[in-house]
């Protein structure tokens, strides 16, 4: 069972840009904010959970104080408009960004640990080596103090033009320019089982992974995460049926990596109903 956090980051400014939420109306979006909270609560946060395992209609329809076919109408709704995910293998209710936002706040609690731990090895060492010198200057003799001084003093000093001008200067974000381009290598920094599931993922709408610039390669990656959290053992075969089935539900829409993985529940099968198509700007609540 996680460590239970007494808040959760919320930014208005996506709540209210997001297009599938404001496609809800007020009572869904009620819903799915009290969901939010529950998932937050949750064992596993991002997961709706009721003792280890999905969350059950009845007791969630109790937790909101809803008739159980309203709950259940409600939650249909959420899934169409691509609002919540489901796990693949057990079937329950996700946050893919409040997922997303755990892993990554874990990555940072474990790398400021290590980081802490090295700063405090570090701090020792230094220490203990201060220690050391203090002790061998006051235990030097005289002699060693003068030849030690003298030998300083005889060396020429150092001149700016001592410094070879091809060596490579240090890039503003720290390291040689060479260093600090390995962030810009787009597909090529990641492994070869994610570099074919992002090539998939690139060429759902047809187009050619290889014209895809490399600045674009991040916004496919989230895109990616977000899949891969609801479904961790995700094949390049499973992205291309998806995509296939999203054409089906949606053939008007245009497909994109992120609009996929919005829509990843929605288009696990073929035959189900037409959800909503998505919209730019918000529905008429008349």
């Amino acid at each position: 069972m996680q460590h239970k956090l007494p808040a959760f980051q919320f930014y208005p400014g996506d709540w209210r840009k997001d297009v599938a939420v404001q496609s809800l109306d007020y009572h869904a979006r009620g819903v799915w904010f009290e969901l939010i909270c529950l998932m937050h609560e949750s064992d596993r946060r991002g997961v709706l959970l009721l003792g280890g395992q999905p969350m059950p209609m009845p007791a969630l329809a109790s937790l909101l104080g809803l008739p159980v076919p309203e709950a259940r109408r409600v939650m249909r709704k959420l899934e169409k408009h691509g609002v919540c995910g489901r796990e693949d293998k057990s079937g329950a209710i996700t946050c893919r960004r409040m997922i997303r936002d755990e892993e990554l706040r874990q990555v940072r609690a474990e790398s400021g640990f290590l980081g802490g731990t090295a700063r405090g090895t570090k701090q020792t060492a230094s220490k203990a080596q201060a220690s050391a010198g203090q002790t061998h200057e006051q235990t030097a003799p005289p002699s060693a103090s003068i030849s030690a001084s003298v030998s300083v003093s005889s060396s020429p000093p150092s001149s700016p033009s001592a410094v070879s001008p091809h060596s490579p200067r240090p890039s503003s974000t720290g390291g040689t320019p060479r260093e600090s381009g390995e962030k810009d290598r787009g597909i090529a920094r990641y492994g070869p089982e994610q570099q074919a599931l992002l090539q998939a993922l690139a060429g759902i709408d047809g187009s050619n992974p290889a014209e895809v610039p490399p600045t674009a390669w991040h916004g496919i990656a989230r895109a990616l995460e977000d899949i891969q959290a609801v479904c961790p053992g995700l094949s390049v075969e499973e992205i291309q049926r998806r995509g296939r089935n999203y054409s089906t539900h949606m053939p008007k829409a245009r497909i994109t990596p992120r609009a996929l993985a919005k829509f990843w529940a929605t288009c696990a099968n073929a035959n189900q109903a037409k959800p909503d198509e998505p919209t730019r700007g918000r529905a008429s609540f008349a």
